[in-house]
């Protein structure tokens, strides 16, 4: 992909979500403005905005940690590459 990131596939059947999200891991967490950073199986850090994000599942801000993994997809705004879905992934 030319935005950098990777899905890690691997051998996860096509029924499990992480099969349509891309990987990744939260490394910063702001909650005071409500945003934080993720990191993709690439290497690449993305940031993203509440605001600006779907949560899917029993996920919210609130119950995002630091280190945990979680499924995302990304998307291009007018501040470039941007996390526009979180999965917390179980």
């Amino acid at each position: 992909m030319s935005d950098g990131a990777s899905r890690d596939d691997g051998d996860i059947p096509a029924d499990d979500p992480r099969a349509r999200f891309y990987v990744g891991t939260i490394v910063r967490l702001h909650p005071g403005s409500r945003s934080g950073v993720v990191r993709t199986g690439s290497g690449r850090e993305v940031p993203f905005v509440v605001m600006g994000v779907r949560f899917l599942g029993d996920g919210s801000f609130g119950a995002l940690r630091e280190g945990m993994q979680v499924g995302v997809d990304v998307g291009w705004t007018s501040r470039g590459v941007r996390v526009t879905t979180i999965r917390i992934l179980d």
